[in-house]
């Protein structure tokens, strides 16, 4: 668990977002789209 990201989540969810972000880099040097990474709010009523 040494990969660090900005969205407030768990293990399993830091693994799943951290390689969406790898393939959406990816996708973005290719010059293709990558996917909308969807996360809890990080201000508000909902925050965690």
């Amino acid at each position: 668990d040494l990969v660090r990201c900005d969205l407030p989540v768990a293990l399993m969810e830091r693994a799943a977002s951290t390689g969406w972000q790898a393939a959406n880099q990816l996708l973005t040097g290719w010059g293709r789209r990558g996917h909308t990474l969807w996360s809890p709010p990080t201000r508000g009523l909902l925050a965690r």
